[in-house]
């Protein structure tokens, strides 16, 4: 019975493994996408150089599926913190993608003093904190996910490690009583 849980235990932590690095994965893909956009649409603020959008609209196309990902990796497993953290940081990016856009779109309509003052309001970058927040969590709680699942393996491996040692102990016995029966 401790050797099937043993086993049972290792497959567990096997598969925890295997979801937490998806979800921390997807978390980056998150980040990425945003931090591309957000770096796109300062360089062409700074420049008004139309090349440093192609960042912007690779963060913009990356998005949605770093965020489809996420939430397909997360799944029916998540944790009630974690459906709260997901719906968090799809509603903050989508809050960052519509400060990024409106200042673009100032910036391809000449208003370069009102896109200016736009990212000076400091809101994309109060977003854009709150949303690294968000992930920072999301990333703790996956860790503490790991940790739970490999203490709960390695309990089961200190139980089952005295039994396998005993049950050595007693082929050993029973090979010498064996061997001295023959012997006579």
């Amino acid at each position: 019975c401790a050797v099937y849980q043993t086993v049972g235990s290792e497959r567990e932590e096997r598969e925890q493994v295997r979801m937490t690095n998806e979800v921390l994965t997807d978390l980056r893909g998150v980040s990425q996408a945003v931090l591309n956009a957000e770096t796109g649409q300062r360089g062409y603020l700074i420049t008004l150089d139309r090349r440093y959008l192609e960042s912007y609209l690779s963060g913009r196309e990356q998005i949605d599926p770093a965020l489809s990902r996420l939430e397909t990796s997360l799944a029916d497993d998540a944790t009630a913190r974690q459906k709260e953290l997901f719906d968090r940081i799809e509603t903050l990016a989508a809050a960052k993608f519509a400060e990024l856009d409106t200042s673009v779109r100032m910036l391809d309509n000449g208003r370069l003093i009102d896109a200016r003052r736009e990212v000076l309001s400091d809101e994309g970058h109060e977003t854009m904190a709150r949303l690294r927040r968000s992930i920072n969590e999301m990333e703790r709680i996956e860790l503490d996910l790991l940790r739970r699942a490999t203490a709960e393996t390695a309990r089961a491996e200190a139980r089952v490690l005295p039994l396998l040692g005993g049950w050595g102990l007693l082929l050993i016995l029973a090979r010498a009583s064996t061997a001295r029966l023959v012997a006579r």
